[in-house]
Parts: structure tokens; C-alpha cells; sequence
């Protein structure tokens, strides 16, 4: 049994090799102003780059155009589900997705799980712990091997 990684998984190591020093960038996709800010104000007092986004659309535009080091989630956006969004994410990066939302039932934190997130919160939420689970996954290396 070998471990291989991809062309493009060994690109994504270069460059998170190359931003090693600059601040962990970290997107929001959460369609309420108001938790935005809230979010956006706690991750840039730790010195976080913060960029956001209202909707699953754009969302995936800036995780495209800022790549991002952790995406924080909610999963009730206007345009479409987070859900759904999870594997659009996931095609185009490893990034480590924590979703924070106000859906509570254990069936929406296992479907959520299984479809890519690595982390789940519930709102409301505890500032210091959301930043906790950013700097976890941060620890973590974001290069997934495949079995070959």
C-alpha cells in the first residue's frame, strides 16, 4: 500500500508553504449582517484576514479569489443551502470547512459532517470556542492523501 499525493494537492503545499508567515485567511459565508460582524470582529482581533460573504454564490467566488486557509459556514443562505454548497467547496480545495449554524438536530450535524465539514457549531455560539476550532484546524495539515 503507497501513499501518492496529486499534482495538485502538492501545489497546494507550495503555496501554503509560501504563506507560512502571513496571517491564517479566514472567509465567512453567513448571509445575516449582524453574525457576520460579530464573527469578522472576533477572527480579526486575533489577527485573522477576514474575508466575507451574504450568499453561497459569492461565497464560492471568494473562496476562489482569496483561498482561503478556513471557512467558517452557515448553512441557511438565501440562495441555496450550505449543504449543498460543502461539495462545490470541497472539488475545488481541501480547505477545512466549520459550519455554524442554528440547526440543532443531531441528523443535521451528522449530514453536515458527512458531507465534508470538519467541524460543526451550533448558534448560538461562544466567541472563544469558534476561535478555538479555527486554530485547530489551522494545527491540522491541509493535504489529503489518496490511497493508491
Amino acid at each position: 500500500m503507497t501513499w501518492k499525493l496529486s499534482e495538485t494537492e502538492l501545489m497546494m503545499n507550495y503555496e501554503l508553504a509560501a504563506d507560512i508567515n502571513s496571517p491564517a485567511r479566514i472567509l465567512v459565508i453567513e448571509d445575516d449582517i449582524n453574525m457576520r460582524r460579530i464573527i469578522r470582529i472576533a477572527l480579526e482581533v486575533q489577527g485573522y484576514r477576514v474575508s466575507q460573504a451574504a450568499t453561497a454564490s459569492d461565497g464560492l467566488k471568494q473562496a476562489e479569489l482569496t483561498k482561503p486557509d478556513v471557512i467558517v459556514l452557515d448553512l441557511g443562505l438565501p440562495d441555496f443551502d450550505g449543504m449543498d454548497l460543502l461539495p462545490e467547496l470541497h472539488s475545488k480545495s481541501a480547505v477545512p470547512v466549520i459550519v455554524l449554524s442554528g440547526r440543532s438536530l443531531p441528523s443535521d450535524k451528522i449530514a453536515a459532517l458527512d458531507a465534508g465539514s470538519d467541524d460543526y457549531m451550533i448558534k448560538p455560539f461562544d466567541s472563544g470556542e469558534l476561535l478555538a476550532r479555527v486554530r485547530a484546524r489551522l494545527r491540522r495539515p491541509i493535504l489529503k492523501l489518496r490511497k493508491q
